[in-house]
């Protein structure tokens, strides 16, 4: 028997690509950037509250006085990865390094 329904062509990743964009003050809470790649991104007092890090590429975003709360799924690799300044408001699960 031959089977001719199509096959499910799968996502490729990432979802969001907005690597070296420049988006300060931008809202983006309750947003799924899981697997977005952020990297090289101005995100100067961005909200993200409440968005999906998961797998998001944060490798040289600029995060001064962004703000993290409630951010799931973010990881201090994720951060050390960023750039971020003592006015960055960090998920309380996420300690600081300086």
């Amino acid at each position: 028997m031959n089977d001719h329904t199509p096959k499910k062509q799968e996502r490729s990743y990432p979802i969001l690509d907005l690597h070296d964009t420049f988006l300060r003050r931008t809202s983006l809470n309750n947003t799924n950037l899981e697997n977005a790649n952020l990297s090289g991104a101005d995100f100067s007092f961005a909200d993200f509250r409440g968005a999906n890090m998961k797998n998001t590429n944060l490798a040289g975003t600029i995060l001064i006085g962004a703000d993290l709360r409630g951010v799931l799924n973010l990881t201090t690799k994720q951060i050390a990865e960023a750039v971020i300044d003592e006015k960055t408001i960090l998920p309380i699960e996420i300690v600081k390094v300086t």
